[in-house]
C-alpha cells in the first residue's frame, strides 16, 4: 500500500471514529433521550443525513474536524490534501454537487409585476472610466445614461449608492481647495437626473464635510440616508428609512455605515456624530419597517464583509443587502440567513440590477438557488481561511505579533462557527431547495460600464468642466 492509501485509510478511520464518538456521547447513559431519525438518505457529498436529528447534533457540534472534511473530499474521489508537519491544510471549497434534476418552471411574470433596483457604489471619487490598457470600465456618464435606459417604459425601478462615492481617500487628503466640492456636486447633480432615490452615507461622502454634504443633497433633492448614524443630541443625523410604494410591492430601505469606521473617527468628531451598533440598529429598523407594511426589506451597506456576515445571519427579516466598504465584485446573489447580499467593485466599474419577480407572497428565493448557496459556501471557505491564516502565522515562532489566550478562543470559536455554518450549506446544496410555483424570486445582472456603452451628454458635459477648473494632476 503506497503513502497515499495509507493516509486516505487513516483519514476515513479518523473519520468514522469521531462520528462513532460523538453519537456515544450523544447517546450514553444518563443523558437526555434524543427522538430518533425518521428517515437516514446518502447525500451526493457521501455523508448520511438524518432529516431531523443529524442537524441537530451538527449545530450542537459547531465544529468539523479537519480530518472529517478531508475524508468527505476522498469520499468524492477527490485525492486528498498533502500532509503538512502531520496536519492536512484547511479545507476550503468543497466539490461542487453532482447536477440535479431542474424544478418545476416558474411562470413568466409581466414587467408590472416585477420590481427593478440598480446599484452603484464605491466610485471613490472617481468620474472617469478606469485608465486599464485593456477593458477600461467605468464613468459617471455611463451609468447615468444606462440607469435611464433601464427605466424607459418600466415604472416600477428604484436607484440607489450605496456609498464609498463622493472622494478618493479617506481623509481626503489629494484634492485641492473646492475641488471636492465641484465634484460632489456633478455626483450628485447626475444622480438627480438619472433618477437616483436616495445615497448612503458612509466615510467617503462624511469625509467632505457634514454641512457640504447636506447643502448639496438638498439642492439636487438627493436623499442622505442612514439608519446608525446620530448627532451630539442623539437624534439621527441623517434620513433612517425610506419607504416607496413600487408597483406591487412596498419597499423599505435603510443605510448602515461600519461599527469601526477608523479613519473616519476624526470626521466623526469633528461633526458631532457618533455610530450606534449596526445589528442593534438595524434590528429595531426591521421591525419597524414590517409594522408599516413592507414586505421587502432593503439595506444600502458600507460595513465591512464581516459585519455583512454579522447582520445577515442575526437580524431577521433582511431581503436585501447591498454593498460593502470590501467593494467586492459578486456576479451571482449571495444567499445568507434570509436574505441575500451581492456588491459592486471599486471605481464605479460596475452596476448591479436586482428583478424581484413578484407571483405570490412570503419567502424570497433566488431564480437561482443552488447558485446563490455555492457563493455563500465559498464566502464561508474564504473567511475560514483568513482566519486559520491568523492562526498559522501566530504560530510562526519568528512571527512578530502573537495571539493572547483570549483572542485565540474568540478566532477557534469562529472558526468552530464558521465550519459548521458551511457544513449545513453543503447539507442544503446537496438535499435540493424546492421553488414554489407561486415564490418570489430575486435575479442579479451585475452590468460592467464598458466602453461599448454611450454616455448621458449632460453628465459629461459637467464633467468636463470640472476637468478644466481642476486638471488632473500628473500622477492621480
Amino acid at each position: 500500500m503506497d503513502r497515499r492509501s495509507k493516509v486516505t485509510v487513516g483519514l476515513l478511520i479518523v473519520a468514522l471514529v469521531a462520528v462513532a464518538g460523538g453519537l456515544w456521547h450523544r447517546f450514553q447513559p444518563g443523558r437526555p433521550a434524543q427522538p430518533a431519525a425518521k428517515q437516514y438518505r446518502v447525500l451526493t457529498s457521501g455523508m448520511v443525513e438524518a432529516e431531523a436529528t443529524h442537524r441537530a447534533i451538527l449545530a450542537e457540534a459547531m465544529l468539523v474536524p479537519k480530518e472529517m472534511e478531508a475524508a468527505q473530499a476522498q469520499s468524492r474521489g477527490v485525492p486528498p490534501p498533502p500532509i503538512l508537519n502531520g496536519a492536512p491544510p484547511e479545507t476550503l471549497a468543497p466539490e461542487p454537487p453532482a447536477e440535479k434534476a431542474p424544478g418545476p418552471e416558474l411562470p413568466e411574470v409581466p414587467p408590472s409585476q416585477q420590481v427593478r433596483i440598480g446599484f452603484s457604489g464605491g466610485a471613490v471619487g472617481d468620474t472617469d472610466p478606469c485608465g486599464c490598457a485593456h477593458n477600461p470600465l467605468g464613468g459617471l456618464a455611463k451609468r447615468v445614461r444606462w440607469w435611464m435606459q433601464q427605466t424607459q417604459g418600466r415604472p416600477n425601478t428604484l436607484a440607489f449608492d450605496v456609498g464609498g462615492l463622493m472622494v478618493p481617500n479617506v481623509p481626503n487628503t489629494v484634492d485641492r481647495p473646492g475641488e471636492a466640492v465641484a465634484r460632489a456636486d456633478v455626483f450628485l447633480r447626475s444622480m438627480a437626473r438619472a433618477g437616483y432615490a436616495g445615497l448612503n452615507v458612509g466615510a467617503h461622502e462624511l469625509a467632505l464635510g457634514l454641512a457640504d454634504l447636506r447643502r448639496l443633497a438638498a439642492a439636487h433633492h438627493i436623499p442622505l440616508l442612514s439608519a446608525n448614524l446620530y448627532d451630539s443630541s442623539g437624534k439621527s443625523a441623517f434620513q433612517r428609512v425610506l419607504i416607496k410604494q413600487v408597483g406591487p410591492v412596498k419597499v423599505g430601505v435603510f443605510g448602515l455605515i461600519t461599527g469601526q469606521p477608523m479613519d473616519v473617527v476624526h470626521t466623526l468628531s469633528e461633526n458631532a456624530l457618533h455610530v450606534e451598533a449596526p445589528n442593534l440598529v438595524a434590528g429595531t429598523v426591521v421591525k419597524e419597517l414590517r409594522e408599516q407594511g413592507c414586505q421587502l426589506i432593503v439595506v444600502l451597506s458600507q460595513l465591512s464583509r464581516m459585519e455583512v456576515d454579522s447582520l445577515m445571519s442575526q437580524v431577521k427579516g433582511i431581503d436585501l443587502v447591498l454593498g460593502s466598504v470590501n467593494m467586492d465584485l459578486t456576479t451571482e446573489l449571495l444567499a445568507n440567513g434570509e436574505g441575500f447580499f451581492s456588491d459592486t467593485f471599486t471605481k464605479g466599474k460596475y452596476m448591479g440590477l436586482v428583478t424581484i419577480s413578484v407571483r405570490g407572497s412570503g419567502h424570497l428565493y433566488a431564480a437561482n438557488m443552488t447558485a446563490a448557496l455555492n457563493a455563500q459556501r465559498a464566502e464561508l471557505a474564504t473567511q475560514v481561511q483568513s482566519l486559520q491564516a491568523q492562526i498559522d502565522q501566530a504560530g510562526d515562532p519568528h512571527a512578530p505579533l502573537k495571539l493572547t489566550k483570549e483572542t485565540r478562543e474568540i478566532i477557534d470559536h469562529q472558526l468552530a462557527a464558521l465550519r459548521a455554518r458551511m457544513q449545513r450549506v453543503t447539507l442544503d446544496i446537496d438535499s435540493g431547495v424546492t421553488i414554489p410555483k407561486d415564490a418570489n424570486t430575486v435575479e442579479l445582472e451585475m452590468v460592467g460600464m464598458g466602453q461599448d456603452l454611450p454616455d448621458d451628454p449632460d453628465s459629461l458635459k459637467w464633467i468636463d468642466k470640472l476637468k478644466v477648473k481642476y486638471p488632473k494632476v500628473a500622477g492621480h
